[in-house]
């Protein structure tokens, strides 16, 4: 059996941390697959430190530690039949308390808007990020069927969670600008309010968009805002490759109970990296409360705070991974 010493390992290869999630790098070597250095990649050891997986953030390559050295041709740090007696624990929760039990609930099929016209290939789209990964996951479609007038000009998206879809939501094609003008116009009397979005009725309390790609594997997962952001992030850092991390999104920045509850049920996840919208620090603040009785929680900033996650270029999501918050420190930066 393949083991390994996580002491012997990070000194041999002369590691140290690389944000605060658990990573390891050496930033003075390269990336032994794509040749990019400078902390772009990583080794995270699993609780017991007796295995490991490694992750290159610019190429996306993601494999286990034993290839790693392979690649590197430093085979004389596996251990194998590794005879060291390690008492395999299970881990203890962040938080033990009686009235903290998950919360469990059935999720529901919602009922998908009627006539609906499925797209493949679309300009506004492509634009945003959506290539055939994104359409087969969110299936944009849209509707002219008579009965659901309020929903003609929208594109319609669906979310799956357990192999159920679960909720639905339409977002207009006319741009912020004209619906800012359109509800002028309707406080003056002048217009019919158009809304920018509609949903299916239950809302999204119950929905974590993304949630049916976490694995067993998965131990840290980015928490965004939306689906362009999630698109966005999943796409740049080339997470869709990767078992070990992985975007989820809340719709909006009030992550609900029940919503935390299914995060809970993915016991492998043991890490969160909140990297909400950046224009409500108290929200981001709350959040991060709620969440830290349960994870180990860091922040992400954005050095361009007038950019939202789903704007910022992989350059600027991996230098902001680099130097993540802790909590602690968020919160201090707000008090008055």
């Amino acid at each position: 059996m393949f083991r390994v010493d996580k002491d012997e390992i990070i000194q041999e290869l002369s590691l140290s941390p690389n944000g605060s999630a658990g990573w390891l790098t050496n930033k003075d070597e390269v990336c032994p697959f794509c040749g990019k250095g400078g902390k772009k990649w990583g080794i995270h050891f699993n609780e017991l430190g007796t295995n490991a997986v490694f992750f290159c953030f610019k190429c996306g390559t993601k494999t286990t530690l034993k290839k790693f050295l392979e690649k590197i041709r430093r085979m004389d740090l596996a251990k194998i039949n590794y005879e060291n007696s390690i008492k395999v624990s299970k881990l203890i929760p962040l938080v033990k308390d009686e009235e903290d039990e998950e919360v469990n609930f059935d999720l529901e099929e919602c009922e998908l808007p009627k006539k609906l016209e499925y797209i493949k290939n679309d300009e506004y789209l492509n634009n945003r990020g959506f290539n055939k990964r994104y359409y087969e996951q969110f299936k944009p479609a849209i509707t002219n069927f008579f009965l659901e007038r309020k929903l003609q000009d929208k594109f319609i998206f669906q979310f799956t969670m357990k192999g159920k879809t679960v909720a639905w939501l339409a977002r207009s094609k006319k741009s912020k600008e004209w619906h800012e003008q359109n509800l002028k116009e309707f406080k003056e009397g002048k217009s019919k309010l158009v809304l920018r979005y509609e949903n299916s009725k239950d809302g999204f309390a119950n929905v974590v968009g993304g949630y049916d790609l976490i694995t067993d594997s998965t131990d840290t997962i980015i928490i965004v805002e939306g689906m362009f952001d999630y698109i966005s992030v999943d796409d740049k850092l080339h997470l869709y490759e990767s078992e070990e991390i992985k975007c989820v999104f809340t719709f909006g920045n009030n992550i609900g109970n029940n919503q935390i509850s299914l995060l809970r049920q993915k016991k492998s996840v043991r890490n969160i990296i909140l990297m909400y919208d950046p224009d409500k620090p108290e929200m981001i603040k709350t959040a991060a409360l709620t969440l830290q009785k349960y994870f180990n929680v860091t922040i992400v900033e954005l050095k361009d705070k007038k950019k939202d996650p789903g704007d910022a270029t992989q350059e600027e999501l991996l230098e902001a991974l680099d130097n993540v918050i802790e909590p602690i420190n968020f919160y201090t930066k707000f008090l008055v």
